[in-house]
């Protein structure tokens, strides 16, 4: 399961009980894992286009799948990101990593 947007995913590797053992030595095989997504392991840096997902902002937030492109990255060792991005509309607002992924 994700531990950024809480997505469950799937992975498909060769020897499951090799990859469990190295990745994840504490749990059985086949049990759910703490790891990132394949959207949420990706970086995300100013420039970077993205897409709305998982919206937990204020009424008045853009839909799920409005994209932007990321104007700015505010970040706190303790706290984590917050990404400023700039819709297609023009409007800047801030997100954080969940509510984002690159396009």
């Amino acid at each position: 399961m994700c531990t950024v947007c809480g997505a469950k995913c799937h992975l498909n590797v060769s020897d499951v009980e090799h990859w469990y053992s190295t990745r994840h030595p504490g749990l059985s095989v086949g049990s759910i894992v703490p790891d990132k997504c394949p959207d949420c392991s990706r970086d995300i840096s100013p420039g970077d286009d993205v897409v709305i997902r998982n919206q937990t902002s204020s009424e008045h937030a853009p839909a799920d799948g409005t994209s932007g492109t990321v104007e700015a990255a505010l970040s706190s060792a303790d706290s984590g990101s917050i990404y400023i991005v700039r819709l297609a509309t023009g409007e800047e607002r801030p997100f954080t990593r969940r509510e984002l992924r690159r396009r």
